[in-house]
């Protein structure tokens, strides 16, 4: 038996819980996956739970995946990046992360997110 590969709709139904502000349920469903678009709603589930702990978690993940050049979802880990960095305090980190991917696209991610 050949298993499908549910990236797509997992990453989809947990934007959908996102929108309903269920975010464990997000979580939930993207946690295991290894794609760097649904690692980014994870990290997104995770930094809006507002915990501390979670948004270190979600820092751990999108430090790793911002480095990751065949991530075509990277202006987005980036921007994720500068709000966890700013909901811990930590400012410098976030202002060298912008200055160092100062793109078009970061710079609008960044407007709608900040």
């Amino acid at each position: 038996m050949k298993f499908r590969n549910t990236d797509y709709i997992n990453n989809c139904l947990a934007k959908l819980n996102i929108i309903e502000a269920k975010y464990t349920e997000a979580i939930r469903n993207t946690r295991m996956n290894r794609s760097s678009y649904v690692r980014n709603t994870y990290a997104a589930a995770l930094i809006l739970t507002g915990d501390k702990n979670n948004i270190r978690e979600s820092m751990k993940i999108l430090e790793a995946i911002v480095k990751d050049r065949h991530n075509l979802s990277r202006s987005l880990s980036i921007a994720l990046l500068a709000k966890a960095y700013q909901l811990m305090g930590y400012d410098k980190d976030k202002e060298r992360l912008i200055k160092d991917n100062n793109s078009t696209t970061v710079q609008r991610l960044l407007e709608f997110i900040m």
